[in-house]
């Protein structure tokens, strides 16, 4: 298995090509707008944490912060890397590197209940709103 290494990185600093590659792999069904999404979303108080394998991108988490919550606004792990704890350990990664009570929707509530999020009210499409308090 290849070494995998944690990182916060300003956008600008991780290779674009590979964040893209990840994103088309990930959200392979239309609207396929991912990577734009992401690229629109990238501003000063924008956190990307990036789960690297040498010049690979493998995964990420990206978290807008506030001064006392961090949205998680996306996470994303290369398929091939699922189940293996990956993105359980990133959201540990966040949490801690953060230090902030963190929220996010989602419709996969079963994945972040096991590391700690609680319901907090369902939206109108359908998924929920969910809250990690910052231990």
């Amino acid at each position: 298995m290849a070494k995998f290494e944690w990182s916060e990185s300003k956008l600008e600093a991780i290779d674009i090509v590979c964040l893209k590659e990840l994103l088309e792999v990930c959200f392979p069904s239309p609207p396929r707008n991912a990577f734009e999404t992401i690229m629109g979303l990238v501003r000063s108080d924008v956190g990307l944490y990036v789960l690297s394998a040498g010049n690979r991108v493998a995964g990420f988490a990206m978290v807008v912060r506030g001064t006392k919550i961090g949205i998680i606004e996306g996470l994303c792990i290369h398929p091939s890397l699922r189940g293996l704890g990956y993105a359980s350990r990133l959201l540990d990664n966040v949490s801690e590197m953060t230090g902030l009570a963190l929220i996010l929707t989602t419709r996969s509530t079963g994945f972040y209940e096991k590391r700690g999020f609680a319901q907090v009210s369902r939206l109108s499409d359908d998924s929920f709103l969910m809250l990690k308090m910052q231990e």
